[in-house]
């Protein structure tokens, strides 16, 4: 009945009546509102008048129409004329369906003042979301987050969104009194998971809309780029499967293609098939920099990097790095040069990864093609030099603030706390013990990215089995910042507000990669640097907790006992990979700030294992991947030896607890479980939560046959053994057993023990914890049952 009560007379004469969009709109609202809608003039017995971008926009005005419906691809065409844009600027509503209009096309609508409105459904579940008028204005906004692009379900209609793991979510309709569907495919439950994903609105709770590919790779972020190398031309005599409105039937294509897309991961795996090879003027290092820079810009979707500057943070992600590294081995191998046509035969897969400046990545190439070196797969380390660990701890430790006496913590009653790194495993299940205790006023949680908003937050600690009341969630903030930026990129306000009320600063974040060079973790110790100017900047007393990792001690001599819990004074120990001497440096400079005032605890991290309450253990990890794998493998590695492994919830606690520790803490502590579990002991969990034994063999036999199916995986192989995409650290830690490096190092544990009720009280892990791991990852069809 709205459109009689706002007097729209829609047109419709651009959808097809065979279609459910077109039929509802043709059919079913004028029998249920008795208002006309405007179609094309029949033609019978003459064929009907096709429907076009230009015979639609005639016939609207022809009909005197004030609100028009359309697909996209009409409003792309209307966009490129100003007379048809005068005329939609008359219309009270432009509403659009059937696939999403580009960003571009619909913000230059919007800002001519044009009233757009996404409307979103299917034949199978009919239109779950909200039309525009049953709340007028709500979707309309304006500047660089128009709304125009997002939808609302209606509050009559359940509907689960289903995380990715990349930002997105799947949505699931659930049949219920209010929503019949018309079919069902999920096994078990009458609901239909629709395939599409969408995105969360960054601030606006409620909102989603459908993320889309535009104009090439103008606005797509880094991920999301398509490179020359990722595409296929469509067979003319094999054309996709296309819907009535135009679209492609998106898994009938995939399936229509599917041997095309196999060769074509097959040779970004390999790296051949490159395309439009090019080559430098020489293999000289003066040549390959404009070389490298004019690879990496075609890489980069045009964006010049600097050469002086790591590419993992001009935008570059694994693909892009795989892409560039598979564009210069093509080169090397296809080159005159037989030096460098042989060298191309043994570069690293992570080549960039270790080599991420352009003019370091020259200086190598050249040296590795002029020089007598070796070239293996083994060539490019990743261990990082102890002059280098040397230089950062100088450049960060010099001018180090004094901190002044400042107004005090009353130890004990209540905390306003800053948490980094919330959205992994162990930051979620801080996060979770600070909301859940009383005391606790303000958590505000800093995020580097506006896609990881509340909404990302709360579904990330769902999935985890942590809870949070609307009681906790009124006690949280989600900002999105930079701690290496001025004011950590929030504005002058926020960034007051927390200098005035922060009692603690729980820093967690940190990328945990063993492959990257201690060049690419830069930022994350700059931003160590910046936390103590914080708290030298502040009106009272920041504490801070950070966690480091015991990495830090990878290269510690067994001859010398346990692993103290103070900072260890020579370098060397911990250089054995870039993440690990990164956080070696942190150590360093908050031991620095520590003699300066700064009250800081530094917890050296070791390994997190699944939840005692849930179970909950993140499947991204080595761990559970390895376990995924070994069924499909069907044999488990036998790592003999013990475990000190500490169960995430209980590290969530115990971080809390020192926040209200009434005792001063102490500066450092080794976070390890004091209490060690043999190998054997979880073995026998595994096999009770899988409901049968898997043979065991050695860590090298397991390797081998993990290595055996990488040569040449393919996507479903990939899906059922995941340890294919971390073969490389499978194999090192093989190759440490197999060497005797990999020796059982203790870590001593009074400190910790003697700052924790929790941890002096906690027993080891049991058979039924590693079992309560496996039932977690069969909940989540991690492993199938």
């Amino acid at each position: 009945m709205a459109c009689r009560l706002r007097g729209i007379h829609y047109g419709a004469m651009g959808l097809p009546t065979f279609h459910s969009f077109g039929f509802i709109v043709h059919v079913l609202n004028p029998a249920v509102n008795s208002y006309p809608v405007a179609l094309h003039t029949p033609q019978d017995p003459r064929p009907p008048i096709i429907s076009d971008p230009q015979s639609v926009y005639q016939a609207a005005k022809l009909t005197g129409c004030n609100g028009l419906y359309c697909f996209p691809s009409f409003a792309e065409v209307w966009s490129q004329s100003q007379e048809v844009i005068d005329y939609l600027k008359t219309l009270k509503i432009l509403i659009y369906a059937g696939g999403p209009l580009s960003h571009s096309t619909g913000s230059k609508l919007f800002q001519a003042g044009i009233k757009l409105s996404c409307v979103y459904g299917g034949t199978e579940f009919g239109t779950p979301v909200r039309i525009w008028d049953e709340s007028p204005g709500s979707l309309h906004t304006s500047g660089v987050d128009p709304a125009w692009q997002y939808i609302q379900i209606r509050k009559t209609i359940t509907v689960r969104w289903e995380p990715q793991s990349d930002g997105t979510y799947e949505l699931v309709i659930p049949e219920t009194p209010n929503h019949e569907l018309a079919m069902y495919n999920i096994p078990g439950e009458k609901a239909y998971a629709t395939s599409d994903l969408f995105e969360p609105h960054p601030t606006r709770k409620g909102l989603w809309h459908m993320p889309w590919v535009e104009k090439a790779n103008a606005e797509a972020p880094a991920f999301a780029r398509i490179f020359q190398e990722m595409i296929i031309i469509a067979n003319p005599k094999r054309p996709p499967p296309r819907a009535a409105k135009g679209t492609i039937i998106r898994k009938q294509a995939i399936s229509l293609y599917d041997e095309e897309i196999r060769r074509l991961y097959d040779a970004i795996v390999t790296g051949t098939g490159m395309q439009d090879t090019t080559h430098p003027r020489t293999w000289k290092e003066e040549d390959l920099v404009p070389w490298l820079l004019e690879q990496a810009t075609s890489t980069n979707g045009g964006k010049v990097p600097v050469a002086e500057s790591s590419l993992l943070e001009q935008g570059f992600d694994s693909l892009s790095a795989t892409l560039l590294r598979n564009r210069i081995v093509a080169s090397m191998r296809s080159s005159d040069n037989p030096l460098a046509s042989q060298a191309g035969s043994g570069v690293s897969p992570s080549l960039i990864f270790q080599y991420p400046i352009i003019r370091e990545l020259a200086s190598f190439l050249s040296s590795s093609i002029y020089s007598s070196l070796p070239h293996s797969r083994d060539l490019i380390a990743s261990s990082a030099s102890v002059d280098e660990v040397g230089d950062l701890i100088s450049m960060h430790c010099s001018e180090m603030p004094r901190i002044a006496p400042a107004v005090p913590v009353t130890e004990g009653e209540s905390a306003v706390v800053l948490l980094t790194g919330a959205t992994g495993n162990i930051g979620s299940h801080i996060l979770a013990s600070l909301l859940r205790d009383g005391r606790t006023l303000r958590v505000y949680v800093l995020l580097r990215s506006s896609t990881h908003g509340i909404e990302h937050l709360l579904t990330t600690l769902s999935e985890r089995g942590l809870a949070v009341t609307p009681q906790d969630e009124a006690r949280l903030t989600v900002l999105v910042g930079d701690t290496t930026k001025e004011n950590w990129g929030l504005d002058n306000s926020t960034y007051e507000e927390i200098l005035t009320s922060v009692t603690h600063i729980v820093h967690n974040a940190w990328t945990v990669d063993f492959n990257l060079p201690l060049r690419s973790f830069h930022s994350h110790i700059a931003g160590v640097r910046a936390l103590v100017d914080i708290c030298a900047k502040s009106r009272r007393t920041i504490k801070i907790i950070f966690t480091s990792s015991i990495s830090v001690a990878s290269k510690w001599e067994e001859s010398k006992g346990a692993v103290p819990e103070s900072v260890i004074k020579d370098p060397k120990v911990a250089v054995a990979t870039g993440y690990s001497a990164s956080k070696y440096v942190a150590e360093q400079i908050l031991s620095a700030a520590a003699t300066n005032g700064v009250q800081v605890t530094t917890v050296r991290m070791g390994q997190a294992c699944g939840s005692i309450t849930t179970g909950s253990w993140g499947t991204t990890e080595w761990f559970p991947i390895m376990v995924k794998s070994s069924v499909a493998l069907e044999s488990l590695p036998d790592m003999p030896g013990s475990v000190d492994w500490v169960p995430l919830d209980v590290i969530g606690q115990v971080y809390s607890d020192w926040v209200y520790s009434k005792d001063p803490l102490p500066p450092l502590v080794n976070f390890v479980h004091p209490k060690r579990t043999p190998w054997t002991v979880i073995l026998q969990g595994l096999e009770e939560g899988l409901a049968r034994p898997i043979p065991l063999v050695t860590l090298s036999k397991w390797v081998e046959q993990v290595e055996a199916l990488s040569a040449r995986a393919t996507a479903p192989d990939v899906d059922r053994i995941p340890a294919i995409k971390l073969v490389a650290f499978f194999r090192d830690m093989s190759s440490r057993r197999d060497s005797g490096s990999e020796k059982s190092v203790l870590y001593a544990t009074s400190l910790l023990e003697s700052s924790s009720p929790v941890i002096r009280k906690l027993p080891p892990l049991s058979q039924a914890h590693a079992a309560m791991w496996v039932k977690y990852w069969k909940s989540k069809e991690f492993i199938l049952s």
